[in-house]
């Protein structure tokens, strides 16, 4: 009886843990998608449509962020390489591997 107590406690806690886990990367989600809304706002509005609403001039030509996401081979990884080392007309704008792949947790959350 004892080691099935303590086997239950055992998955038991694990289960908790699991679902912790879970909501901790939600959030952790939430924040990089936020993140990356800020820095797409403050950095990438001027040639590229980043949000739902979005006014104000913006050239022709690039595409917007919703339009990027559902773009086939737009993995994280080719977005991930592209912002890296990005190929005229886009200009290299210096931004950290963080804003990056909050950058990229913004444009593929429009693909959710």
């Amino acid at each position: 009886m004892i080691k099935l107590t303590a086997r239950y406690f055992g998955a038991a806690f694990i289960f908790a843990m699991a679902i912790g886990v879970s909501g901790t990367a939600q959030a952790d989600d939430a924040r990089d998608r936020a993140a990356g809304a800020a820095v797409a706002q403050e950095l990438c509005s001027g040639c590229h449509i980043v949000a739902e609403g979005q006014s104000g001039p913006v050239p022709d030509g690039p595409a917007p962020f919703p339009v990027i996401a559902e773009r086939p081979g737009r993995t994280v990884g080719y977005l991930q390489a592209y912002l890296s080392a990005p190929t005229p007309p886009m200009p290299h704008v210096p931004l950290s591997k963080r804003e990056i792949d909050s950058v990229i947790a913004y444009i593929r959350s429009f693909a959710d």
